[in-house]
Order: C-alpha cells, then sequence, then structure tokens
C-alpha cells in the first residue's frame, strides 16, 4: 500500500509541476520573452520588482525536478513497462515473471 500512496504523491508533484510550468512559459512569453525590444527580458517579473530572471530561473529549476520526477515514475514502473513491451513486440525471457504480475493482481 505505501508503494501505491507513493506513486500517487508522485503523480500529484507532477501534476503541480507541469501546471506551474506551463503558468510560467506563458508569463515570460506575454512579457515580451528574452529577447523582447528595448532590453525586455524577465527582470522586471522578479519578486518586488527587483530585476533578475526569477521566472526563467523557476521554470528551469521545475524542468529539473520534472525529469527527476518522471525518472523516479519509470523506475517505479519498470517491470510493468518490461511486460508490455515484450507483450507487444513479443519474446519469451521473463513471460513468466509478467504472468506472475497479473496473476497477483487477480
Amino acid at each position: 500500500m505505501k508503494k501505491n500512496r507513493f506513486n500517487f504523491w508522485l503523480a500529484v508533484v507532477m501534476f503541480v509541476n507541469i501546471t506551474l510550468m506551463v503558468i510560467t512559459a506563458l508569463s515570460m512569453e506575454e512579457h515580451g520573452g528574452p529577447n523582447a525590444a528595448g532590453g525586455g527580458g524577465y527582470g522586471n517579473l522578479a519578486p518586488g520588482g527587483g530585476g533578475g530572471h526569477f521566472l526563467k530561473e523557476l521554470h528551469g529549476v521545475l524542468g529539473v525536478v520534472l525529469v527527476i520526477a518522471v525518472i523516479i515514475h519509470i523506475a517505479l514502473h519498470w517491470k510493468w513497462i518490461v511486460c508490455q513491451f515484450k507483450a507487444v513486440f513479443g519474446g519469451s525471457v521473463g513471460q513468466d515473471a509478467c504472468s506472475e504480475e497479473s496473476e497477483k493482481k487477480s
């Protein structure tokens, strides 16, 4: 049951992360992006208007967190991925493990 709970919270983190990435990307685009005329950029978007590239940095950090979360997600579901790959493309190696996995869920 702990694995299911962890998977749930990992999915929540990934959903919130992707949502924030979309919001930061749209905010950066709406405010001229890095190549805006007159210097533009993201400088005016930092908290308190104190310059810097807050949204760009936040977007980058969110990207790194998302990559780490996806790697963890793939690692947690690796056995299922292998079984599905073998079911689609054939292969006899490890078929017993895949059939045992499906029997446990029944």
